[in-house]
């Protein structure tokens, strides 16, 4: 009951965030968005050979979102758009991580690098959130923290494979629900404004205006 539970929230969601893109209301990055459903599907894969069970399809869920949120983003234009230089780092080097997955013969190998290239692709929208927050949307980032919460509860023996990646997208998400509802990035640019001490241009962040 708590995994079905936990899926009906991740796609929850993913539909809101969805909904967010067709909206105007989100502009993903399409570099975190493609990567997120490829390493999530990989995780998932890792999960079902390692024998996770039931809580495996929760990583199904979180692969298939970003896939739909991906294809949306491509439709609206969002990859006309000029890539900084960490955009296209983080984008060669989750490539990196994911070919060097498809070389191991070891199942928790894979897991952990599909994890590093997660989070190497996340880096952009990162960024975006904390200098941009406006073009993210809260809700469905906060839903997905309830989602692996619930996924963690439900685990009855908790083993590497079965732990590994909810509670890395439960500590991602929170961090990114963080810096978007609490707008620390135009708060501390105020401040710093305010008491002169902004000397310099702020990152560029690929966003569509």
């Amino acid at each position: 009951m708590l995994i079905i539970i936990a899926i009906l929230l991740r796609l929850s969601a993913g539909a809101a965030y969805i909904h967010a893109v067709v909206t105007g209301k989100a502009k993903p990055h399409i570099v975190s968005w493609f990567f997120w459903g490829l390493t999530a599907l990989i995780a998932f894969g890792v999960q079902l050979t390692q024998g996770v069970g039931p809580a495996a399809f929760v990583t199904l869920a979180l692969g298939i979102g970003p896939v739909i949120v991906f294809t949306l983003a491509i439709v609206k234009g969002l990859h006309r758009i000029t890539f900084t230089f960490i955009d296209k780092l983080c984008a060669v080097l989750t490539a990196i991580g994911i070919l060097l997955w498809v070389f191991t013969k070891d199942p928790m190998t894979a897991l952990w690098l599909s994890i590093c290239a997660d989070m190497v692709s996340g880096v952009p929208t990162i960024i975006k959130c904390y200098y941009r927050p406006d073009s993210e949307h809260a809700l469905p980032y906060s839903m997905s923290v309830a989602s692996m919460i619930v996924t963690l509860i439900s685990i009855h023996h908790w083993t590497v494979a079965a732990v590994a990646f909810p509670a890395y997208i439960l500590g991602t998400n929170l961090l990114f629900t963080t810096l978007i509802a609490s707008r620390v990035g135009p708060r501390v640019r105020a401040w710093q404004q305010q008491t002169g001490r902004l000397q310099t241009a702020p990152v560029a962040v690929t966003v569509e205006e």
